[in-house]
């Protein structure tokens, strides 16, 4: 973990412990995801999306969890939504994390179909700027 990624960690570490041990998902990768979307901001606000929070959860993402969206801004609401979604697109992604992590940036499903798009570029721009943060 580089020194954001151990800051970001070492704030929330109590939540993102217990995360990890819920849903089986490495503790630097959901404290990376925390730095890379809100810079540990609990209160960050998306300006094109609906997405907030540590982890910046979309109102879609948050329903499939079965979280109230306006529960989001609560660190231990929003990380364990976060880490709950990512593990499902991990499994989903049959185990590889870093495909799972792309999904999170673009969405349930939509990096699955083989084609190429520049949603596959993002993800992939935003899988590299989370394994930076490790």
């Amino acid at each position: 973990m580089n020194k954001e990624t151990k800051n970001t960690y070492q704030k929330f570490k109590s939540l993102i412990e217990f995360a990890e041990d819920q849903f089986h998902v490495r503790a630097e990768l959901i404290a990376a995801i925390i730095l890379v979307e809100s810079a540990g901001n609990p209160d960050a606000q998306a300006k094109t999306t609906s997405a907030r929070g540590l982890m910046q959860i979309t109102r879609a993402a948050a329903e499939d969890i079965g979280t109230p969206y306006e529960l989001l801004f609560y660190p231990e609401e929003n990380i364990l939504t976060g880490t709950e979604y990512l593990a499902r697109l991990i499994a989903q992604n049959d185990g590889n994390e870093r495909r799972g992590v792309m999904a999170y940036y673009a969405g349930h499903g939509t990096i699955n179909d083989g084609k190429e798009t520049q949603l596959d570029r993002d993800a992939e721009t935003y899988a590299d700027k989370v394994y930076q943060q490790l």
